[in-house]
C-alpha cells in the first residue's frame, strides 16, 4: 500500500490523515502457465537443419488484466533451426510493469555414423562425402582385388 493504512474518525467529523489518499501497489510479477521445457529435435536424413514447433506461452497476472507476452530472444515456433543448441526466451509484463521470463533451449541434433575406413587394396566413395544419416557409401577394389561381402 501507498498512503495511510488507516484512517480514524475524529469528533469534528473529518478523518484523520484527511486528503492522503491510500492506494494497493501490485508488487507480485506475471506467472507463465505454460512455458515450454527445454526440446531436442532431430534432423531428417541428409540435412542439417529441420523446424522446432511449441505452444506460445502464455501468462496470468494478480491484478486480472493480461499480461503482454512477447519472444525476446531467439526464433519463433515453426522456424528452420541449424544443428546446435539455440536459447528461446519470452518475457511476460503486467500493467505495474513487474515482468518475468520464460526460458528454454532447442537442440537440433544430426545423426552422424562412425567414419568408415576403405579396405586394404580399395577405396571407399560417399555421396555426400559426409557421414550424416541417409548417406550411402560403397566400396570398391583396386584392380587385381576383389570384393567380397554383400549388400
Amino acid at each position: 500500500t501507498s498512503g495511510p493504512t488507516e484512517q480514524t474518525c475524529s469528533p469534528g467529523g473529518l478523518w484523520s490523515d484527511q486528503g492522503k489518499g491510500t492506494t494497493c501497489v501490485d508488487t507480485q510479477a506475471p506467472v507463465f502457465s505454460n512455458c515450454p521445457s527445454d526440446r531436442t529435435v532431430y534432423t531428417e536424413r541428409r540435412e542439417t537443419a529441420t523446424t522446432a514447433s511449441w505452444p506460445l506461452p502464455t501468462a496470468t497476472d494478480n491484478s486480472g488484466d493480461p499480461p503482454t507476452v512477447s519472444r525476446v530472444e531467439g526464433k519463433g515456433p515453426g522456424a528452420t533451426f541449424a544443428e546446435g543448441i539455440h536459447a528461446i526466451k519470452y518475457t511476460a509484463v503486467d500493467s505495474a510493469g513487474r515482468h518475468t521470463d520464460c526460458s528454454f533451449k532447442i537442440t537440433v541434433n544430426v545423426v552422424y555414423c562412425s567414419t568408415l575406413n576403405a579396405p586394404a587394396g580399395g577405396k571407399i566413395t560417399c555421396d555426400e562425402n559426409d557421414r550424416r544419416y541417409g548417406t550411402s557409401c560403397q566400396f570398391h577394389c583396386n584392380q587385381g582385388y576383389q570384393l567380397i561381402g554383400n549388400n
